[in-house]
């Protein structure tokens, strides 16, 4: 059986034990666009600050398999790639778990002071595919009301049954997971639109699917005009081209890394490695040793004093507020260099590890009991 060429995203995290026997790997730099011999290569796989479609790529030549180690694939022209006879992949639901995570850590900044503060809280989740469903399930462990809005999934799946998009705009809270569509029977493009905003109930919007799903001047119009009086904010319009007053109309900003894990990588390359090894008929690669857990205060000298804010508890446990720091520190920068070190800053953040598998003093969880409920062990 003859070797497979692949050029893949510098970025993608491959480890050794994940290459296929007979697969040889070379490495390019997105930045500046694919490699002059992709198209003698068997296979390619991107991100999504990579679009792949007839103007990126206009010929595919010895193409046959694309993959993209991301959940979403609206920067990949699918239909395009089929066409040319090329089988496409993405990691659905890989960085799912990490994108509730982050909704669940910005939700305890955001109300969590005392333990009973996100009791009952009703927030509209638009968008019940993975990451959406991860998040609804992780935010009802916090006692909130999570109410799902999904009229594409409605249509196709009998067993799930979804609020109105009426009644969505009715929660206090708004968290957005749906993919991005310009067209078609719904399309996403500014579903947070100047009307949305004014029958809008909500006091805090959160989006971590695409910047395209909230209009992001009318966002700036409802932050002045009420009730909403918060956003977070982790994909922009534009992207990667942002500007100053969308990172000021934040509460929170970071640079589209809500699904960033250690865990949600491994699972988005393992995944469309899979898929790779299924088009070329190749043996799948298994992981043979589990990872580590990681241990959070349980070497300092005074490991029965928890952290007395939660902000500290959190950051030490999330980036979510280092990432916030760093964003608004790329703000005096011209609009070229923004751009480029917002592309830097999200290619080269350091991997937290989800929840489960951190480890920190039990006094720690009996002074934050919702440590426990997000999945965090005692040492």
């Amino acid at each position: 059986m003859p070797d497979l060429h692949i050029a893949a995203d510098r970025h993608i995290p491959i480890p050794d034990w994940m290459v296929p026997k007979g697969v040889r790997i070379q490495r390019f730099d997105p930045s500046g666009g694919f490699p002059a011999d992709v198209t003698d290569m068997d296979a390619l796989l991107v991100r999504t600050v990579l679009p792949v479609h007839s103007s990126t790529l206009p010929q595919t030549g010895k193409l046959r398999f694309v993959g993209s180690a991301t959940a979403g694939y609206d920067h990949v022209d699918t239909d395009w790639l089929r066409e040319n006879g090329v089988s496409f992949a993405c990691s659905r639901g890989c960085n799912a778990r990490s994108v509730a995570e982050y909704v669940a850590t910005v939700l305890l900044l955001q109300y969590g002071e005392c333990e009973d503060s996100l009791r009952n809280r009703t927030v509209g989740i638009i968008g019940a595919g993975y990451a959406g469903r991860a998040t609804a399930h992780l935010l009802k462990k916090l006692g909130m009301r999570p109410v799902l809005h999904d009229p594409p999934r409605e249509a196709v799946d009998p067993e799930f049954q979804g609020a109105t998009r009426a009644d969505v705009l009715q929660c206090e809270i708004l968290s957005f997971h749906t993919s991005y569509h310009r067209g078609g029977s719904h399309p996403s493009h500014h579903w947070m639109d100047e009307n949305a905003f004014q029958t809008s109930r909500a006091q805090l919007l959160i989006n971590a699917s695409r910047g395209g799903v909230v209009d992001e001047e009318a966002l700036g119009n409802a932050l002045k005009s009420g009730p909403l009086k918060r956003a977070v904010l982790d994909v922009w319009e534009g992207e990667p081209m942002i500007t100053e007053r969308q990172v000021e109309q934040a509460c929170i900003a970071t640079p589209h890394i809500a699904g960033y894990s250690v865990e949600s990588k491994e699972n988005a390359s393992r995944m469309v490695i899979e898929a790779l090894c299924r088009e070329f008929n190749r043996p799948v690669p298994s992981r043979n040793e589990p990872r580590t857990p990681i241990r959070i205060g349980c070497d300092t000298n005074d490991p029965d004093n928890p952290p007395e804010s939660i902000q500290k508890v959190i950051g030490h446990i999330h980036p979510v507020l280092d990432f916030d720091r760093e964003m608004r520190r790329l703000l005096p920068l011209p609009d070229s260099d923004r751009n480029a070190a917002f592309l830097k800053l999200r290619a080269e953040a350091p991997l937290r590890r989800e929840f489960p598998a951190i480890r920190v003093p039990a006094s720690w969880i009996d002074r934050w009991s919702w440590l426990s409920i997000l999945g965090i062990e005692p040492e």
